[in-house]
């Protein structure tokens, strides 16, 4: 296949260097004159182990060339690859200049051309890149499916260090269409990435997009984490590094899928106590831990978005399937739910909860206290079947993964609006709410939702 790569640095160079090896004939294309005249010459524009070999054997086998000429470049191919830089500005937002005038280059030269083409965009870019700046730089107009012109978005995870051994060995090929859907650009793509071991996995564009991102700021969390969590251990006399070699053996909870689902924010009896636990340390021993500070801070943000999605949608007859911090124990200390069902009282919205597991005659000690605090008149509160929940009400609140209520809510005559907190149920449809922007200060600067379920707790 015939391919042109826009921008020649570290993700440009490194891509046309593996496309070269797989056989294709690659055009790298970049507007530094220096870059064009090395990566012509079968030569790395930027450090990269292994990359000088693949490009001295790109270059022998005469699949490797070089040009300033972006038009040219378009007419000599059947695909572009766009790998232009999007640094960073003061204000955080990125420079979309390069990927505008590429996308536009492109496009123009397209006007002189009948054949079919596709373009790929491999830069870091914000959500909505594609639809508000590409599309249109191209013009194409919906979804590109059985045009002449195919594009698709295909961010790259390529460390440096390892960008050879990332490009080929990926946990997966994460390509965007308009509809998430493989499209009439799929047989280009699968041939294009036939020699990487990751599958490829379809999204919408804009989750293609924003994924690339998602990834590099949650290991910047971890960095921070363990940074802060090695600094108290210092301070507490505590060997760090290996507290955190046990921490890392976790595979079941710690690193792992578990947490990392939107919905609840955290609460019950153990993480709230242990994260003040912690700060109190921290407080005690003159630490500043920033980023665990601010965890309870956000926690808070999520449960008031939570609730504000909820009064959102319109009813006053509200019935909320749980109320245990998690299903399968009847504990209600500083459950998230508690604090849901007292926010929904205190406004007056006539509340209905079920969850099998709290009966108010049991509940003793702390946990009868503190819901006695949160929610006076429990008992009147409960029901005690599905059918009683979904009886006469306006807004469903779900928060645990219980298929048989929504197949249940999905044959109503009159389905309420349904707040989907545990996630979406397979094969089950159902009309569910807008998710709300938020509309607390807070809020914005701490938006990712905490861990959603606490099974393993």
């Amino acid at each position: 296949m015939r391919i042109s790569v826009f921008g020649l640095g570290y993700v440009g160079c490194v891509t046309a260097a593996c496309l070269a090896k797989d056989g294709h004939r690659v055009l790298g294309v970049d507007v530094t004159p220096s870059k064009v005249v090395r990566f012509g010459r079968g030569l790395p524009t930027v450090v990269e182990p292994r990359l000088d070999a693949l490009l001295r054997r790109g270059y022998r086998a005469r699949r490797l060339s070089a040009t300033a000429d972006a038009r040219a470049a378009v007419l000599a191919t059947d695909v572009s690859i766009i790998c232009v830089g999007t640094p960073s500005r003061r204000d955080g937002s990125l420079d979309l200049s390069a990927v505008r005038e590429t996308a536009e280059t492109i496009g123009r030269a397209l006007t002189a051309k009948t054949s079919r083409h596709l373009v790929i965009l491999r830069s870091t870019v914000p959500p909505g890149t594609a639809e508000s700046i590409i599309l249109p730089a191209l013009g194409i107009d919906g979804a590109p499916t059985e045009r002449r012109i195919g594009f698709v978005v295909v961010p790259e995870f390529l460390r440096e260090g390892t960008a050879i051994a990332d490009y080929y060995h990926p946990s997966f090929v994460l390509v965007g269409s308009a509809d998430g859907q493989p499209d009439g650009n799929a047989r280009t793509v699968a041939e294009l990435f036939n020699s990487t071991r990751g599958p490829l996995t379809w999204v919408p564009y804009r989750e293609a997009e924003m994924l690339k991102s998602v990834c590099n700021v949650f290991h910047a969390l971890k960095v921070a984490f363990a940074n802060e969590i090695g600094t108290l251990c210092a301070a507490l006399s505590i060997d760090g590094h290996a507290l955190m070699e046990r921490f890392v053996t976790d595979r079941k909870l710690n690193l792992s899928a578990a947490y990392l689902r939107p919905g609840l924010p955290f609460g019950g009896s153990c993480l709230p106590k242990d994260l003040r636990m912690v700060l109190h340390l921290s407080n005690r021993e003159n630490c500043d831990l920033p980023v665990l500070r601010a965890v309870m801070g956000s926690n808070e943000s999520h449960l008031l978005r939570t609730v504000e999605r909820i009064t959102d949608c319109g009813g006053r007859r509200v019935a909320l399937d749980g109320l245990a911090f998690k299903s399968g124990t009847d504990d209600l200390r500083e459950s998230p739910l508690v604090r849901i069902a007292e926010h929904l009282l205190g406004k007056g919205y006539d509340l209905k909860i079920y969850d099998p597991a709290v009966e108010a005659s049991r509940l003793t000690g702390a946990n009868r206290q503190y819901i006695e605090e949160r929610v006076p008149h429990l008992s009147s509160r409960l029901v005690t079947t599905l059918d009683e929940l979904l009886d006469r009400i306006d807004v469903l609140v779900v928060a645990r993964h219980r298929a048989e209520l929504l197949e249940r809510v999905a044959r109503l005559g009159r389905p309420p609006r349904v707040v989907d907190l545990a996630g979406p149920v397979p094969g089950v449809e159902i009309v569910v709410d807008a998710v709300s922007k938020p509309r607390y200060p807070h809020a914005v600067a701490a938006s990712a939702p905490a861990p959603v379920n606490l099974e393993g707790a």
